[in-house]
């Protein structure tokens, strides 16, 4: 290919740093092209490792100063790419610039336009997709990682109410209750909040055409906000949650929830494919336990303190429970092969996605620990006229 720079144009323009760009970089041509003049080819570090050639404005075919209706720096760019073009129809010709509005004009005549930076990843394709750029993957990967660990966290909860309905033992179906006392609030709250997320990060996905009605993704979110409403809004949950359901009987509840992540983490962890899963889950787990205690004793002299921690708290509580079950999937692909090249595709995308939540989502405990223990004075000394 022969890439068109348009950098030398900046000898016209006032910016005092791009013109001392520009001249340092023909002193630099200039250097390595001998006796050559500047209109020649010019070997760059030896043969083999490309040329270099100063062209000027030229006559083309199509002339991009009467195609836009104007006399610039801009289209006279445009034309010697179009010149080049014409004169190599044989070769592909790419203007690399910085100028977004000069890719566009120039993808508009035909011509290939990269950015600096980025350059072609899709070359049997007409433009990259959107899926080569890191924000697109990391906002398609969050919405991944918070849909399916939803779904094995209402199905984990249903699993509760069947035993606690069903199963032949009474203690069974007493533990099960328990459980599920302490599931219930996280599952409408946690869930319905990384809902509205994960449809916030979709119409972000679509840029501007996410916005309009004509894909329907700005109505997923309207639909998924009353979602936090319902049933008393998601800080009523919370309150419930670390008031009432943990609070109120000093964690006995919260002990039986964890028990089952006990048992994993001390059966797995001996692993060294496993590492990765089970020492976040570890930690955190401890660090739950820890701010449950404090936040319990600063209750005894403040009930403030319950509703202040409340909603950092529930979030908390629903990191643990969904890295435990991004634990157990990841467990499960590791031993399908998913850390395999060759592996099933469902279990490598299933590993990796566990590696992008502890990565990615689960750091947000980190926060939430500070700001669950900020305490209620920051809340509560503003009088109410000041609001």
């Amino acid at each position: 290919p022969i890439t068109v720079l348009e950098e030398l144009d900046n000898f016209k323009k006032g910016n005092d740093t791009k013109n001392f760009a520009a001249r340092e970089f023909t002193r630099y041509i200039d250097k390595i092209s001998d006796g050559n003049t500047l209109q020649d080819w010019i070997n760059i570090n030896g043969k083999g490792h490309g040329m270099i050639k100063i062209e000027m404005h030229q006559d083309s075919k199509i002339d991009a100063e009467k195609v836009f209706g104007e006399r610039k720096a801009d289209h006279r760019i445009l034309n010697t790419a179009l010149y080049v073009s014409d004169k190599f129809p044989d070769r592909k010709v790419v203007l690399v610039t910085k100028d977004i509005n000069l890719r566009i004009k120039a993808k508009s005549l035909n011509l290939n336009a990269e950015d600096y930076e980025t350059g072609v990843k899709a070359t049997n394709q007409p433009a990259d997709p959107i899926l080569v750029h890191a924000d697109v993957r990391r906002m398609l990967l969050t919405i991944r990682a918070w849909t399916e660990s939803s779904r094995a966290l209402a199905m984990w909860g249903a699993q509760l109410l069947d035993t606690h309905l069903s199963h032949p033992d009474a203690q069974a179906r007493q533990d099960a209750d328990d459980a599920l006392a302490i599931m219930t609030p996280v599952i409408k709250a946690f869930i319905t909040d990384n809902g509205f997320t994960c449809t916030n990060l979709a119409l972000q996905v679509f840029g501007g055409h996410g916005y309009i009605r004509e894909w329907g993704v700005e109505q997923y979110v309207r639909d998924a906000r009353i979602n936090m409403i319902y049933e008393g809004t998601n800080s009523i949950q919370s309150l419930d949650l670390l008031g009432r359901k943990v609070l109120g009987d000093q964690g006995a509840k919260l002990r039986k929830l964890g028990q089952p992540m006990r048992e994993f983490v001390e059966a797995h962890g001996h692993r060294e494919d496993m590492a990765e899963f089970i020492n976040p889950l570890a930690d955190l787990a401890a660090k739950v336990e820890k701010v449950t205690v404090e936040i319990a004793m600063k209750a005894m002299g403040n009930a403030d303190e319950v509703g202040a921690a409340s909603v950092d708290y529930l979030r908390l509580i629903g990191h643990l429970m969904t890295a435990t079950l991004w634990a157990r999937m990841a467990l499960i692909a590791l031993d399908h092969g998913g850390s395999k090249p060759d592996g099933e595709a469902f279990y490598r995308a299933k590993l990796a996605t566990a590696r992008f939540y502890f990565a990615r989502l689960l750091p947000e405990t980190a926060g939430l620990l500070v700001s669950a223990r900020a305490g209620a004075a920051c809340l509560m000394t503003l009088e109410a006229d000041l609001f």
